[in-house]
């Protein structure tokens, strides 16, 4: 008997395994496809019976499920008493038997990064004689339960599965990587109520909680005036943009662009991607990374020859939608990201959405219903904007 510790020992040993045993069963709350060992599976599909594979949560790939349909041999669980959780690899030949019975499924986190532990058995080892019928039938009950999969049915997984794959890559990307040595949890402004987070954003000490409303409603009526930002009068696209102009004296407030050269030429001269990027971030609607994406695919068109940034796209993504995004910049990044609990340096297009938004958005302040006072609901609407007020540093 022997203790499994590191993802590249669990890995060799169950590869080897398959390559070497005639018979083999396996009892799986989920799979990935993209692995070594899913590899080797279907290299030696003829040696697998009485398999068994989980759906719950939909975190098994839909190609495991396309590989096995109508399969007499593997089968799933799609309709689970409970979450279907074993984690149980049994092989066998005319010589002889060897599982492995522990935390890890056979999925790509298990088998490359998570931290798991699995117990290497065999028959050489004599102390447990009834250990092999007592894992069997458990399998065997397992696969009972279970049922083959249609083409049908495999198709409709995959739609579902879809869907909510933006919600576990989320939670992968914002909690399963380590950006920093603080957990998110125990970032002060997560956490924050309602209540609290709007006593800080009235309290900003360098500017005024009512002209900073202002200015969001300034530009808030300019996108619903002008159908596309190319449109809008150049003093309206300087506001929105934080340049210098004669609309609105507090034209830098939530991120100042003034020594941005080559964006501020842009803007002076109606860049078209400028216009076509913030066309797909739509005033009302929910915009997912997938809207975030089409935006910068089409903002970084505008920069041929380089110079764009997230400081720059994301005062524009912050002012079209406030309720959203918060503009990055040199006076908000490091205080702002050492309380969200991320790397301060280096923020690309990708960690801004990934790390900084999404934890934004788990946040208790902001998933708190719309209040019903006018300047709160004002407040709310504006308010991942407004962390600027909170994290904003005065720099002589």
């Amino acid at each position: 008997m022997n203790i499994i510790t590191t993802n590249k020992k669990f890995e060799s040993l169950l590869v080897k395994l398959i390559n070497k045993y005639d018979d083999i069963c396996i009892s799986v709350a989920w799979a990935s496809a993209n692995t070594n060992v899913f590899k080797a599976l279907l290299e030696n599909r003829e040696k697998l019976s009485t398999t068994t594979i989980g759906t719950h949560f939909y975190q098994t790939d839909p190609n495991v499920l396309d590989a096995f349909i109508e399969s007499e041999s593997v089968k799933f669980i799609t309709q689970p008493n409970g979450v279907f959780h074993p984690k149980v690899y049994f092989f066998s030949n005319t010589e002889g038997w060897e599982a492995i019975i522990g935390s890890a499924n056979m999925t790509a986190g298990a088998l490359k990064n998570n931290h798991e532990m699995s117990v290497h058995f065999s028959s050489f080892d004599q102390s447990q004689p009834n250990l092999k019928v007592d894992i069997l039938k458990s399998i065997t009950t397992y696969f009972d339960s279970a049922s083959a999969i249609t083409k049908e049915e495999a198709n409709a997984y995959r739609c579902i599965w879809a869907k909510n794959k933006i919600k576990l890559d989320r939670l992968s990307d914002v909690y399963g990587k380590k950006t920093s040595n603080k957990p998110a949890i125990q970032s002060t402004i997560i956490r924050m109520p309602w209540d609290e987070f709007s006593s800080l954003v009235k309290k900003d000490p360098y500017h005024g909680i009512s002209e900073r409303l202002d200015l969001l409603n300034i530009i808030h009526q300019g996108f619903l005036s002008y159908d596309k930002y190319k449109d809008m009068p150049l003093a309206l696209r300087k506001t929105v943009a934080g340049l210098p102009n004669d609309l609105h004296e507090h034209w830098g407030w939530f991120g100042s662009m003034k020594g941005a050269g080559v964006f501020h030429s842009n803007i002076n001269n109606n860049n078209p991607y400028i216009s076509d990027a913030l066309q797909h971030i739509d005033l009302n609607k929910n915009i997912t990374k997938g809207d975030y994406i089409q935006f910068i695919n089409c903002f970084v068109k505008a920069f041929p020859d380089g110079r764009d940034g997230i400081g720059t796209a994301s005062r524009l993504l912050a002012m079209k939608r406030p309720d959203l995004f918060v503009c990055i910049d040199d006076k908000n990044n490091k205080s702002m990201c050492k309380d969200f609990g991320i790397k301060i340096s280096g923020m690309t297009y990708e960690r801004y959405w990934d790390e900084l938004i999404c934890r934004i958005h788990d946040s208790v302040w902001w998933q708190t219903n719309q209040p019903k006072e006018k300047r709160e609901k004002e407040m709310w609407k504006g308010r991942a904007a407004l962390l600027d007020c909170i994290f904003y540093e005065h720099k002589a």
